[in-house]
């Protein structure tokens, strides 16, 4: 219900997450340790992890959406 109730906030508000690196944003699960991180793009919101809080911060990083 956490990670729902995250993206649900994701969806109508991106704006107002918080910046991290390279373009991407955060936006934390409330009652849970994990944060989903994103970016987005002109007709989409691409999530590229959710990710625990203290496990191999920006293990993630890596990873480049594949342009269609």
């Amino acid at each position: 219900a956490g990670v729902e109730r995250a993206f649900d906030r994701l969806r109508r508000y991106p704006e107002r997450c918080s910046p991290h690196k390279h373009g991407f944003r955060k936006l934390s699960v409330l009652g849970f340790p994990y944060r989903v991180f994103f970016m987005e793009e002109p007709d989409a919101v691409w999530v590229a992890a959710v990710a625990h809080n203290r496990r191999r911060p920006d293990y993630w990083m890596e990873r480049r959406r594949e342009k269609e």
